[in-house]
């Protein structure tokens, strides 16, 4: 067997054990809030989750995978979604041992943002994979496994964002503008300075 062979075959025998452990490994337990996601045409939505560590010693979190892959692929073209909350909350984060109050994080794991042309009532189902230090070390690159979970995104009727205020916002709004008005006619009518000519034999006050 070549040099060449043996390194290939060791690679993708590491994958591949690194992701067959997703069916067996859960050494920590999700709570995603919302349980699903669902949102009209053009919605961003954020799944955000509790993790709780079942184990009797410390964690640390590296990687995030969706789909099984390091970047968010195996999407439907209505779909995509923007893992940077995860590097942002998750990533290098400590998890104590269980029972210990640093031993459950909340955090958000990662956008979906549904395209503006999906149809209503679709539906798309997928999982998200956490990677960490299992020894609870200062090396936050680890990558053992540390456990899988499904997600589910759901197109639903009505529209997306618009830039029209909400309600609450236009009752701040419009207040601060009718102060302005008064304001502003106020000075208007606000009689100017008295200024007084003088000249040799002609005296005028404006």
């Amino acid at each position: 067997m070549s040099k060449h062979f043996l390194f290939i075959f060791i690679l993708f025998g590491g994958l591949s054990c690194r992701l067959s452990g997703a069916a067996h490994a859960q050494t920590v337990s999700f709570t995603p809030d919302p349980a699903a996601l669902s949102g009209a045409a053009g919605s961003t939505l954020m799944l955000n989750v509790t993790l709780t560590n079942t184990t009797t010693g410390p964690l640390s979190l590296s990687d995030l995978w969706i789909n099984g892959e390091q970047q968010p692929g195996d999407l439907p073209a209505w779909l995509s979604l923007d893992t940077n909350p995860f590097w942002n909350t998750f990533f290098g984060q400590p998890l104590g041992a269980v029972g210990t109050p640093s031993g459950t994080y909340v955090g958000s794991l990662f956008n979906a943002i549904i395209d503006a042309s999906a149809p209503v009532g679709t539906t798309y189902e997928g999982t998200y994979t956490l990677f960490g230090g299992l020894d609870g070390g200062p090396d936050v690159y680890s990558s053992d496994l540390l456990g899988t979970q499904t997600f589910l995104v759901t197109v639903t009727a009505g529209t997306g964002p618009s830039a029209v205020p909400e309600p609450g916002s236009l009752a701040l709004f419009l207040p601060g503008l009718t102060a302005l008005g008064i304001t502003v006619r106020r000075r208007k009518l606000q009689p100017g300075p008295s200024i007084t000519y003088s000249s040799p034999g002609l005296q005028s006050e404006v």
